[in-house]
């Protein structure tokens, strides 16, 4: 039983890695016409380049859309969006210092952009920081949007890589309970069936 759920775990590193991938392909879009980050027509000269920048990422031109967040930048340098778009290109690159420091940036600017705090629990996953790093991170986001699936995910993978399995379990639960069709949630499904019934 012992090596089913190694097995499970090893099936489930690969998942993370996945949902890592497809975070990436999925970057903080425009926000709505008239939403200004510190008014007038600075911020809406420089949200245009971060609109353009996700564009380009979403082609996979990713020189052209870092030149974008730079620009948007350059034109308005507390546009937690770009840095954050930036924190993204630079962590599918594996540059995980560069990275934290773009999302810092962007925390620095917009302490409530939750995204990148769960970005940052994720890096801090992937360089096998101490848990209580990644909590550190995560819980915010837990805390501000306790029914968004991915920030509660990120919490289980957490929990996991942590070996605390009963409160993983716990929440996943509960998670579950709510978003049947949430794919990180449905990969870890026969990791705490397996789990369970070992302990029966």
């Amino acid at each position: 039983m012992r090596f089913v759920l190694i097995l499970l775990l090893i099936i489930l590193l690969g998942v993370t890695g996945f949902l890592a991938y497809r975070h990436f392909h999925h970057p903080i879009e425009k926000p709505k016409m008239g939403e200004e980050l510190n008014g007038g027509h600075i911020a809406m000269e420089s949200e245009e380049s971060v609109a353009r920048g996700v564009n380009f990422m979403t082609q996979g031109d990713v020189g052209k859309a870092k030149f974008e967040f730079e620009d948007a930048i350059r034109i308005d340098s507390n546009n937690y969006r770009a840095y954050y778009n930036l924190g993204l290109i630079y962590r599918a690159m594996g540059e995980f210092e560069r990275a934290e420091g773009y999302y810092h940036t962007a925390l620095l600017i917009g302490p409530k952009f939750y995204a990148a705090w769960n970005n940052l629990a994720n890096i801090m996953m992937m360089k096998k920081a101490p848990v209580d790093t990644v909590l550190f991170y995560i819980n915010p986001c837990v805390s501000a949007y306790p029914d968004c699936t991915d920030y509660v995910d990120t919490k289980i993978d957490a929990l996991i890589f942590a070996g605390r399995m009963s409160e993983a379990d716990s929440l996943w639960r509960k998670a579950f309970a709510k978003d049947r069709s949430h794919l990180g949630l449905l990969q870890k499904k026969p990791l705490f069936d397996a789990m369970r019934s070992t302990h029966r």
